[in-house]
């Protein structure tokens, strides 16, 4: 994953985080952007097929997460792909 490429969505619907990892709170829909807002399922979590900017990346573990306007998404694991 590359800081200021745009991916997709892969997965039926992926939540967005305060902070990369799977324990970290979930932003919420009102903290989502309004183009997440739209491309959401009502609560904190961005449907397929959004396209999302990657503003940064972390691993955690065998996580690979990457920091969107709206926060942060798990990209991948070591068994699954969200984003690509």
């Amino acid at each position: 994953y590359k800081v200021g490429t745009t991916y997709s969505i892969v997965c039926s619907a992926l939540n967005v985080r305060r902070a990369p990892g799977m324990g970290e709170a979930l932003v919420g829909y009102k903290n989502l952007t309004a183009d997440g807002k739209r491309h959401s399922n009502g609560g904190s979590a961005l449907l397929k097929g959004t396209k999302v900017t990657c503003n940064d990346v972390k691993v955690v573990g065998s996580e690979t997460w990457i920091k969107i306007p709206s926060g942060w998404c798990c990209a991948k694991t070591s068994t699954k792909i969200f984003i690509k």
